[in-house]
């Protein structure tokens, strides 16, 4: 994977049965400028020639851009999980994993009742605006929202 924030504003926590992984997560705050830096071999440069921007993997984030931030304060939080823990993270963190060798896990992204306005209009932004009225509908429903700014449209 690349260096990623989940799209929906939500959180996640991943459990791991089999294998390790590691992770490197960056708050929020930290711009994505920051975290995908144009490439600068061939493949970026030709890509860049035709105004693409080709992100790096997990591994060559690892690799090739993570050493130079390190030491600048960014918050960043390197790990490897082992079978029987579990990672969990907040919405809008920054994230990357790498399977060091095979793995197996479950994970599971989940709204919190608090990021339900930012979850819907992510959602209606993206064009899934029906699926957002279902999301608050249900959230509203089981009594989980109470006197939360919430848009519909």
């Amino acid at each position: 994977s690349v260096v990623v924030q989940d799209p929906w504003g939500y959180s996640s926590w991943n459990a791991l049965f089999v294998g390790d992984k590691r992770w490197i997560l960056f708050p929020p705050s930290v711009p994505r400028e920051t975290l995908h830096p144009p490439r600068t071999d061939l493949i970026g440069r030709a890509a860049a020639c035709l105004g693409l921007h080709l992100p790096r993997g997990a591994c060559e984030f690892m690799d090739e851009v993570l050493p130079a931030l390190r030491g600048q304060g960014l918050g960043e939080v390197d790990l490897v999980q082992r079978p029987g823990e579990v990672i969990a993270f907040p919405a809008g963190w920054w994230h990357a994993v790498v399977n060091l060798d095979a793995t197996l896990a479950w994970t599971e992204s989940f709204g919190r009742t608090r990021d339900l306005a930012s979850i819907t209009h992510a959602l209606r932004r993206g064009g899934l605006g029906d699926f957002a009225n279902v999301v608050q509908d249900e959230a509203t429903a089981t009594s989980v929202v109470q006197d939360l700014p919430l848009e519909r449209k």
